[in-house]
């Protein structure tokens, strides 16, 4: 098979510009007698992204997975996140960390909600306040009781009496309870 010539500065032909970005360009240039450089600077001059082959997943990846966070093993293997993920998934591989446990609630519980506020029902069911609220709002139940009233209980805490005269009641059922919350941190109650 005789050499082919090396064929600099000749100008590219029709069917060099159709094939280019259809194969790497090592290949490309291999087949066509050009520098890899030459042929990189002519595919971007035309435009032509070249979408490389995915890489396969080796064994030793494949065991990898669910051994380590997605992110961590994205960093380690050189890929991206998505694709640790897409190949865990597929795989039906759990992941390293897992989603933290989640309690059911329970019918005893639910019956509970709006019938107390939902910081007691947080500390006795021992739930975070924030899923309390959000579990009472998808059942579509109201508060259990107004601010005035927590307020009310407050403002006993607050003077350290069980009755409190009627004006200071007044005045801090006026104020915002979040003004109301400040005033006890300055007393340090």
């Amino acid at each position: 098979m005789p050499a082919k010539k090396k064929r600099w500065g000749e100008p590219w032909t029709a069917r060099e510009l159709k094939l280019l970005g259809k194969t790497p360009d090592s290949v490309f240039a291999r087949r066509n007698v050009l520098t890899i450089k030459a042929v990189a600077t002519m595919r971007e001059k035309q435009r032509i992204l070249f979408r490389a082959p995915r890489r396969r997943w080796t064994a030793r990846e494949i065991r990898m997975l669910g051994k380590q966070s997605d992110c961590e093993l994205a960093r380690r293997l050189s890929r991206s996140r998505a694709d640790v993920r897409t190949q865990r998934v597929t795989l039906k591989v759990p992941p390293f960390i897992s989603r933290p446990y989640f309690k059911a609630w329970n019918r005893a519980e639910e019956k509970l909600l709006g019938k107390v506020s939902d910081a007691i029902i947080a500390r006795r069911f021992n739930r975070t306040l924030e899923s309390v609220k959000v579990h009472r709002s998808k059942m579509g139940i109201p508060v259990s009781e107004p601010i005035s009233v927590a307020i009310r209980q407050s403002a006993g805490v607050l003077s350290g009496q069980s009755q409190i005269r009627n004006n200071r009641y007044e005045r801090l059922c006026s104020e915002k309870f979040h003004r109301l919350r400040f005033r006890r941190s300055r007393l340090g109650i």
